[in-house]
């Protein structure tokens, strides 16, 4: 296994909170209907 850089793993974290953050967003607004 080649060990990836450190800016690809923190871009990889902060599109993992981005949609994680969505995807809670989606949720709740999927409840009101």
């Amino acid at each position: 296994m080649s060990e990836e850089p450190v800016g690809m793993q923190n871009a990889l974290r902060k599109t993992l909170n981005c949609l994680q953050s969505d995807i809670s967003k989606s949720t709740k607004t999927a409840k009101l209907y």
